[in-house]
């Protein structure tokens, strides 16, 4: 979202407009929320491990090719828990980047990866997640007590 801070504020726009401030979003918001579910999809830019089974090619001879498919037992759960804590996160937080001591940003390198040849994710980087506005940390604090109550 440092990347893309026009995005962050649509995102912020968008929640602000269908879940105000006086809740945290839900799944029955999900239907209204098409900017923030663009964004889960986004999300999956690159998978995190290859998904299907080695293949070998003709062209480049002898070259392996690990094929990506969206065939799993859990994607409707993985799905859905990423929406919700996207949509959370987004609906909470404001994200910026982090500053050196003589205040300029730091901008991390978007195409920075850890890649360990089967799994890969971004590389680590430095940002800051501050509250969007007051008492959102007891709102989403009462939210997660009442979710461990149930």
């Amino acid at each position: 979202m440092i990347a893309h801070p026009d995005a962050l504020r649509q995102a912020h726009a968008e929640l602000d407009s269908i879940v105000g401030r006086d809740r945290t979003p839900t799944f029955e918001d999900r239907p209204y929320l098409p900017y923030i579910n663009a964004i889960v999809k986004v999300l999956r830019w690159r998978p995190a491990a290859p998904l299907g089974l080695p293949r070998r090619c003709i062209q480049p001879k002898g070259a392996t090719v690990f094929e990506n498919i969206c065939i799993c037992p859990g994607m409707h759960l993985a799905n859905n828990s990423l929406f919700i804590a996207v949509a959370t996160l987004l609906w909470a937080c404001d994200i910026t980047n982090a500053v050196e001591k003589d205040g300029k940003a730091i901008v991390p390198d978007v195409n920075a990866i850890y890649d360990t040849g089967v799994a890969v994710h971004p590389s680590p980087f430095e940002c800051q997640i501050k509250p969007r506005f007051a008492g959102v940390e007891s709102l989403v604090s009462s939210v997660v007590s009442e979710w461990f109550r149930e």
